[in-house]
């Protein structure tokens, strides 16, 4: 008996040294070998010396090893034993022991002690086996209960036969009760060292198969992209449901062919790049490269790969994050940013940004209209550049503080004032002042047009016009010629305005000139209670145009698209430049449906009418987006922003469309 339950120790310590991850399994080895070390000392019961101390010992140890077992099951199934009560209930039954051998030796009252306490043993094993099993090791565990319910049933019956069967014999007597005592121990033991193996293995079994499915799960339901190829031919073995939505490509598609066979890479390098690192490490990260979908679009991605083996061969696992979106996005900024820092550096009007009213930045154009460095303007407040009176004999700066509160009240506010630069001349200049926000904070974004030339022509006729008139009621004979150079004057008068108030390459309105229209029918707008639409277009890609077939090219594509535009809006719409490829078109009493269908009449009559350029074909895209204002009911500056937003959103959507509608918040 003892040499079997060490090699049932063995089975079963190898079986835990294999899953230490399961609590337990420790447990059941250390009962086992109680209980193997147990009937070793039953050997020395006939000792002159030990036989007392081996009597006791395999009392305790047998009891003890099914204590252990007994922890070791509420430990598998994650509960906790009642310590305090094991410790009391085997400590009784150790003094009992103990008095019947050493102080009152009966052989019949070991015996009845012995059994009655593995039979209560064995049946709370049994019972935590039926209590505590789930649904993975149900059958293990029922027949591990049914195996301890029948030795705790022996046992009963063992502590009974001394009360029917006759005067108690030694374990070594030949009796029906110690053969069948013998019997059931070597049974029992194997029983539950089997039942033991068993119930871990189905147990792995069940966890294995509960990891396979949420590895299945999570690789079908993650929305990256994953396959795995093979590492030798590079052939698909499997592929996820990610994959198969985003590409386009089914597993039919895939399974048993090469990335190169159906084309999925758009550029092999990006391959050969990944091949090399994961030859070298193993594994590789985060390598963006531009893959392509069964119809041929592209998906722009950030790859992650690593070396695995499966079935003895090694594989590939790729993960691969779609980041098309982002980058298009990203790609849409730096073109913005590029653009507007073009805009700002490079425009003839001086650009000035003023935050806690005092310049935070300026253009070139800002340093030679002042005739002074950026160092001399950055960090000054604005009535440094201006006398300390105006033409209309008002103080500046007072006068300044009042422009600056209609803006920032209506969003926008042009007018005409008088700066002086740092050499001490003065000059006139058209200043619009711009409400908004920048890095989260207000800003006020200024624009400075020096009028000084036409100031001046304006001044020589007005006095020009006062002097030949002085003349004029002096001499009635020259009067007829007098109304001829005046004629003239007033001739010239109407070119100066039209060139203060349109664009020179298009003919169009020009951005100073659109800022007081709007400002105008904002006020009409709020006063009649009508609504109004805002749009800004965009040609996309047009600095491709110029790069392609030159600047004279790229000139007659703008001409082109605003006589274009011009012929599909009303006479009461205003059209203007803001400069570069940039529009802008005021709509008068117009809803949001009624602003989307002129947009998008603009839109495909620019579609159907592609412009000659050396002799190749070459059509012209827009992106626009709009923002309605109804009865005056925001801040205007809060119009343009709503459509500057529409406007990004297209862009964002992939060019070549008409935004949606940004309502007011």
């Amino acid at each position: 008996m003892s040499i079997t339950n060490i090699l049932q120790v063995i089975a079963l310590f190898t079986q835990y040294r294999l899953n230490k991850i399961h609590r337990g399994l420790g447990w059941w080895t250390l009962g086992t070998a109680c209980v193997a070390v147990g009937f070793g000392f039953s050997s020395l019961r006939d000792h002159p010396v030990f036989g007392l101390f081996a009597i006791v010992a395999n009392n305790v140890l047998f009891i003890s090893g099914f204590t252990f077992i007994h922890v070791g099951v509420l430990r598998f199934f994650g509960q906790r034993e009642k310590r305090s009560l094991l410790i009391i209930f085997n400590a009784i039954f150790t003094l009992i022991a103990i008095y019947f051998t050493y102080l009152n030796d009966d052989l019949t009252a070991r015996r009845l002690n012995v059994s009655i306490a593995a039979a209560i043993i064995s049946l709370l094993i049994a019972w935590s086996l039926f209590t505590y099993k789930s649904g993975a090791v149900t059958a293990s565990a029922d027949f591990l209960a049914i195996a301890f319910f029948a030795n705790a049933f022996f046992f009963t019956i063992r502590a009974l036969t001394p009360f029917f069967a006759g005067p108690v014999g030694d374990i070594f007597t030949a009796s029906l009760t110690q053969v069948a005592t013998y019997l059931d121990a070597l049974i029992i033991s194997m029983l539950w060292t089997f039942g033991f193996v068993i119930l871990v293995n189905q147990r792995l079994n069940a966890e294995n198969r509960e990891t396979r499915n949420n590895q299945e799960l999570i690789f079908n339901t993650t929305p990256d992209l994953v396959w795995v190829t093979n590492m030798v031919d590079g052939s698909f073995i499997g592929i996820n449901d990610g994959f198969s939505e985003l590409t386009g490509f089914t597993r039919a598609d895939l399974i048993g062919k090469t990335s190169l066979e159906v084309n999925f890479w758009h550029d092999l390098a990006d391959l050969e790049k990944v091949i090399a690192i994961l030859s070298e490490k193993r594994s590789c990260k985060n390598q963006e490269a531009v893959f392509l979908r069964k119809d041929g679009t592209q998906i722009m991605g950030v790859l992650s790969a690593k070396i695995m083996t499966l079935q003895g061969a090694p594989h590939i696992i790729s993960v691969m994050r779609d980041i098309t979106e982002r980058k298009q996005a990203e790609q849409a900024l730096m073109e913005s940013e590029a653009k507007h820092r073009i805009l700002f550096r490079d425009s003839p009007d001086a650009y000035l940004i003023i935050k806690d009213g005092i310049f935070v930045d300026c253009n070139r154009a800002s340093e030679l209209m002042l005739r002074g460095d950026r160092s001399q303007i950055i960090g000054k407040p604005p009535e440094v550049f201006s006398p300390e009176f105006q033409p209309n004999g008002r103080n500046s700066v007072e006068f300044a503080q009042e422009k600056i509160k209609d803006a920032l009240r209506t969003g926008i506010n042009a007018f005409e004032w008088v700066h002086r630069k740092f050499d001490g001349t003065n000059f006139f200049v058209d200043v619009t002042i711009a409400a908004m926000r920048l890095e989260g904070k207000p800003v006020l974004f200024t624009t400075w047009r020096d009028i000084t030339v036409r100031k001046r022509a304006e001044n020589a006729l007005y006095e020009s016009e006062q002097r030949y008139r002085l003349l004029a009621e002096s001499n009635t004979e020259i009067v007829w010629q007098l109304s001829q150079e005046i004629s003239e004057r007033k001739r010239l008068e109407t070119i100066l305005q039209k060139q203060a108030s349109t664009d020179e390459l298009t003919g169009l309105f020009n951005r100073r000139h659109f800022i007081t229209a709007v400002q105008l029918e904002y006020k009409r707008t709020s006063r009649f209670k009508h609504s109004l639409a805002i749009a800004l277009i965009d040609l996309d890609h047009f600095k491709q145009i110029n790069d392609n077939y030159g600047h004279a090219a790229g000139d007659q594509a703008l001409i082109a698209f605003s006589k274009i535009c011009q012929k599909n809006i009303r006479e009461i719409d205003v059209l203007a430049r803001f400069g570069g490829d940039e529009f802008a078109l005021l709509l008068p009493e117009t809803d949001s449906e009624q602003a989307r269908q002129a947009l998008e009449r603009v839109h495909s009559s620019v579609m159907l009418q592609p412009l000659i350029l050396d002799g190749k074909s070459v059509s012209i895209r827009l992106t626009a987006g709009f923002a309605i204002s109804l009865c005056g009911s925001e801040a205007l500056d809060d119009i343009l922003i709503r459509a500057d937003q529409s406007l990004y959103k297209a862009k964002e959507a992939g060019r070549n469309r008409i935004g949606v509608e940004i309502t007011a918040s």
